[in-house]
């Protein structure tokens, strides 16, 4: 009985780690599915207007206007993926979670090469 005092800061650290947790996770749902609606919303853009992109590089003299429009969609794709990369980082900060060592501990679990 006498190490009670010890356990209730404990316990109230947990749980409020805890409710920063649920919060990250539901920032970081919300992430992703704006981020996905981004790039889908770049992706039917690019689908739309490509042979008039390549058009236009073909006026311009441009000696690959397919490449060039590939890599300008490319381009927005990984600005794209960038802004993702900052937003998580900023959530993660906010709750109060070491980012670099959450996605590293991620990447070892799900052994991801990137």
């Amino acid at each position: 009985m006498r190490n009670n005092h010890r356990v209730a800061p404990k316990l109230a650290e947990t749980k409020h780690r805890s409710f920063a947790r649920e919060r990250l996770d539901q920032d970081v749902k919300d992430i992703h599915a704006t981020i996905n609606r981004l790039r889908m919303d770049a992706y039917r853009d690019f689908e739309a207007n490509k042979t008039q992109y390549v058009e236009a590089a073909r006026k311009d003299h441009t000696e690959y206007p397919e490449l060039e429009v590939y890599e300008r969609y490319k381009q927005i794709d990984t600005d794209i993926l960038a802004r993702r990369e900052n937003l998580l980082r900023q959530a993660y900060e906010k709750h109060g979670f070491n980012y670099e060592k959450e996605a590293y501990a991620l990447k070892q679990k799900f052994n991801v090469s990137r």
